[in-house]
């Protein structure tokens, strides 16, 4: 049976006054804005047959394609703005952090052997050496004065939570932003995707830390410095949302079976 609607619309499918509105209409309703991937010739254009990309960059990809293709692909950015933001606090405070090892080295101590007003002292050159990468005239501002003392705090903080780690186990600092990747001492890690193609991650490990048991025998820690809460999570390693520390300990551990 033809129910009242349907045959409302075919009377006026039949109308010529009407049939061109209805038609419109009806391509409204049955529209989906569902997004095709690119085909094998545009994506050879954009990333050829050797992708070089990042694990952040992955993780980008996982969370969301579209996102991934217009700041990797096309390369979209938005404007930049003469002002400050939150995320420059993460920059500062990890700068900071890859400063203090420098620092401690100048004061001729280490992680371990250095007093609390060294430590202290460590932490102030670390972050003036990190708020000296910013422009002198946005220094000037009340906004980025407080944000340097911020910065100067949360770095205090974390040097003393890790410090504590190192005086309470048997783990020792072994390397520092240890690269790996095409011209550095660590190779990428490889993934070939098919005859042609093939994907060579690179990154930069903060920290390696490293516990040696025995002969032969080593135990080691990566650490990646991150200023908002981070948990590690195997559910989104599973997924592909969070694969920074697992795949640096694979690179690391490519070199130091």
């Amino acid at each position: 049976p033809i129910s009242p609607v349907q045959d409302m619309y075919s009377w006026f499918l039949t109308d010529s006054k009407w049939k061109d509105k209805v038609e419109r209409l009806t391509e409204y309703l049955f529209y989906t804005n569902q997004q095709h991937y690119l085909t094998p010739e545009t994506t050879k254009m954009l990333y050829g047959n050797k992708l070089e990309t990042s694990i952040s960059q992955l993780e980008s990809f996982r969370q969301c394609a579209c996102c991934y293709f217009m700041r990797y692909g096309i390369r979209a950015e938005e404007r930049k703005l003469f002002s400050l933001n939150r995320a420059k606090v993460g920059t500062l405070f990890h700068a900071a952090l890859e400063q203090y090892p420098k620092e401690l080295e100048n004061l001729g101590k280490t992680w371990t052997t250095a007093t609390l007003e060294e430590m202290h002292l460590g932490v102030q050159r670390a972050t003036a050496y990190a708020v000296g990468t910013v422009s002198s005239a946005q220094k000037e501002t009340g906004s980025f004065k407080f944000m340097a003392s911020k910065v100067e705090k949360m770095t205090k903080r974390a040097v003393k939570a890790l410090t504590s780690h190192l005086q309470n186990g048997d783990f020792t600092p072994e390397g520092y932003e240890v690269s790996f990747g095409e011209g550095y001492g660590f190779p990428p890690i490889r993934l070939e995707i098919d005859e042609e193609r093939q994907i060579e991650i690179r990154g930069t490990i903060d920290r390696v830390d490293v516990f040696m048991k025995g002969p032969g025998e080593q135990y080691v820690k990566i650490l990646d410095y991150k200023s908002g809460q981070k948990n590690f999570n195997l559910i989104e390693v599973y997924y592909g949302l969070q694969l920074q520390l697992l795949l640096y300990l694979d690179a690391y551990l490519e070199k130091h079976p």
